[in-house]
């Protein structure tokens, strides 16, 4: 190995990231540019993961049990009893 590979993979591990990122994204010439290269890479990883839990996908009410007869759904049998009267509508 050269020393400018042992350089990238030491950067990559010191912060986190996999052997294919190392190789792929970490291009530059001199140390202080794969550690740039490597922190900001390091950071983007850090937000999407952090995105991903906050914007995961989320079902409130999934699994709830629906009221069938709340308040609303009382004036909504009233408004339907009402309505039947008016038409002459028998059930």
């Amino acid at each position: 190995m050269t020393d400018l590979t042992e350089t990238r993979e030491g950067i990559a591990n010191y912060f986190n990231l996999s052997a294919q990122d190392a190789v792929t994204l970490l291009t530059g010439a001199d140390t202080p540019t794969i550690t740039a290269q490597a922190q900001r890479l390091a950071e983007i990883d850090g937000q999407n993961e952090m995105l991903s839990r906050v914007q995961g996908n989320v079902a409130p009410r999934e699994g709830a049990t629906v009221q069938s007869y709340s308040a609303q759904g009382a004036r909504d049998l009233d408004m339907r009893e009402f309505t039947r009267e008016l038409f002459g509508v028998d059930e």
